[in-house]
């Protein structure tokens, strides 16, 4: 006779006797040795089939552009085994590790606290739970007012004694704007003679690589002799970058309106800053660059030549 025993939905174990299934028919009782087989038997199935967990479906939540000195932000570990187990996390041997550019920062093991690592140590408040379920409580780490050496890629490991799983990375930005931004027109000497005047923009303490435009809004002649210069500079993981254009004065007092555009392009920051500066004074005066008085005619192709330089960081020290 054969026994079915139904131990779970995906798996089905086979327990084979007489098969005669004759009641006066006399049966000879099992032996120790083939109880003792029969129950490793049973056992090995249920650690190895029914209660073992499948592969992790795993997946991660990482903000993508982040301002330097914000508040907390939480990078979250999402997975989910398809299979029931009634196991506790502690006796699956749940772990969940995260990586930052491949270095272990963060790691919970189920039964015990998490821990920070390498960069995040003591950037991390290891009380904060994202899920009030064992399995779940610790799956995400909460970073403490993020700078931007935390660039970069990460991504998520999950894991037991019987499968696991990697997410795909992700990659977050944490951007600092610049602490000042100038566009301005040094005053010439009286000693000059070449009558020629420079604007300059300057830009300074971002990351990650900045680039920078400036523009003038009035017409430009072949015979205005305008030269462009751009130098960048890395001092401790922050940029510098300035651009100047240098141009003959005409002689003329007919003010000349520039325009400065600097860009995070990873962060997609924009700043644009605008100038009118009148030749006769060497006076200067910041406009708003979006104002309606000044920005509506310079963008039209048939009334305006716009005069642009734009350069991606170069040079890093």
């Amino acid at each position: 006779r054969t026994v079915v025993i139904e131990v779970c939905s995906r798996a089905t174990l086979y327990v084979l006797s007489d098969d005669r299934g004759d009641k006066h028919t006399k049966m000879t009782p099992p032996s120790a040795v083939h109880i003792l087989n029969s129950i490793l038997l049973v056992l090995t199935f249920i650690i190895t089939g029914c209660l073992s967990q499948s592969k992790p479906t795993v997946t991660i939540q990482v903000p993508s552009i982040v301002k330097n000195g914000s508040e907390s932000i939480v990078l979250d570990c999402l997975y989910e085994f398809d299979k029931w187990n009634p196991l506790t996390p502690e006796d699956e041997g749940l772990v969940v590790k995260w990586y930052f550019k491949d270095t272990l920062v963060y790691q919970w093991i189920a039964g015990n606290p998490p821990q920070a690592a390498s960069l995040l140590t003591n950037r991390l408040n290891l009380e904060y739970t994202i899920s009030n379920e064992p399995a779940q409580k610790y799956r995400a780490m909460q970073i403490v007012t993020p700078t931007s050496e935390l660039s970069g890629e990460y991504y998520c490991f999950v894991g037991s004694f019987n499968s696991e799983s990697t997410s795909i990375r992700k990659k977050m930005t944490v951007y600092v704007p610049e602490t000042q931004m100038l566009l301005y027109a040094p005053r010439r000497t009286t000693t000059e003679v070449d009558r020629k005047f420079e604007v300059r923009c300057e830009a300074e303490g971002v990351y990650p690589e900045p680039n920078m435009t400036i523009s003038s809004r009035e017409r430009l002649e072949a015979s205005d002799d305008v030269s462009v210069h751009i130098e960048t500079t890395n001092i401790d993981g922050l940029y510098n970058i300035q651009a100047w254009i240098e141009m003959v004065d005409r002689g003329d007092s007919n003010p000349i309106t520039f325009d400065c555009i600097l860009r995070i392009p990873e962060a997609n920051y924009t700043v644009h800053k605008s100038i009118i500066y009148y030749p006769s004074t060497q006076d200067t005066k910041e406009i708003d660059p979006y104002g309606d008085s000044n920005s509506g005619s310079w963008l039209a192709p048939t009334t305006a030549f716009l005069l642009v330089i734009t350069m991606l960081l170069s040079t890093r020290l």
